[in-house]
């Protein structure tokens, strides 16, 4: 095997190449007709706050682990760390308030695919039914 300092970078690299030309021929747009959104997403701080609660609860949040699993309040709180904004007005929301009250897409993974494939103004933009490299 090559040196893994070099090797994997390159790997990544190309298997990166190969998902944005695979978008490009699935939806016929290229980067500079994406949707911009309003507040950049910062992916290293989101892997940071899911280091650390991986495997320990946050007490600032409720925990739903009774009631279907708390895995989608869990992806919530990374998304909301990596400085996606909670939405809590238009006809599709996503939030939680500190008096525990929350939306359905903050905790449930159905309610959550549906909050952004829906949502068309403030909050999560997302193309819902993207690869998985996209």
């Amino acid at each position: 095997m090559e040196d893994p300092v070099s090797y994997f970078p390159e790997q990544t690299e190309l298997l990166l190449s190969e998902a944005w030309l695979e978008r490009i021929q699935r939806t016929g747009r290229n980067q500079t007709e994406m949707s911009e959104a309003d507040h950049f997403y910062q992916r290293e701080a989101a892997v940071s706050y899911s280091n650390i609660w991986v495997s320990q609860r946050n007490a600032e949040w409720g925990d739903f682990t009774g009631q279907g699993g708390n895995c989608q309040n869990f992806v919530s709180q990374c998304h909301l760390a990596g400085g996606i904004p909670m939405d809590e007005t238009g006809d599709e929301v996503w939030y939680w308030n500190s008096d525990d009250s929350y939306s359905a897409s903050w905790v449930g993974v159905d309610e959550f695919y549906y909050y952004v494939s829906q949502n068309s103004g403030y909050g999560l933009l997302a193309d819902a039914d993207a690869g998985y490299y996209d």
